[in-house]
C-alpha cells in the first residue's frame, strides 16, 4: 500500500495559526517527512516538521483539542 498524501515541497512563508483548522503528519512511506496543515478554507499546505514555526502551530492546535 503506497502513501496517500506526501509533501514534495514545503511552504516556507510565515503562516498564521488562526488560518489552520487541523493538521496531519505525512505517511512514513513518503520520501520526505512533512506536516500537512488544513486551512479553514480547506486548502492543504505542506510544512517542514523540523521548523520551529511548524512545531509551534502543531502545539497550539494540540492544546485546542
Amino acid at each position: 500500500m503506497g502513501p496517500d498524501v506526501c509533501c514534495f515541497k514545503y511552504y516556507t512563508k510565515r503562516f498564521p495559526v488562526k488560518r489552520v483548522r487541523s493538521y496531519k503528519k505525512t505517511n512514513p512511506n513518503c520520501p520526505k517527512k512533512g506536516v500537512i496543515f488544513i486551512t479553514v478554507r480547506g486548502k492543504k499546505v505542506c510544512a517542514n516538521p523540523n521548523v520551529q514555526q511548524t512545531k509551534d502551530i502543531m502545539e497550539k492546535l494540540d492544546k485546542l483539542w
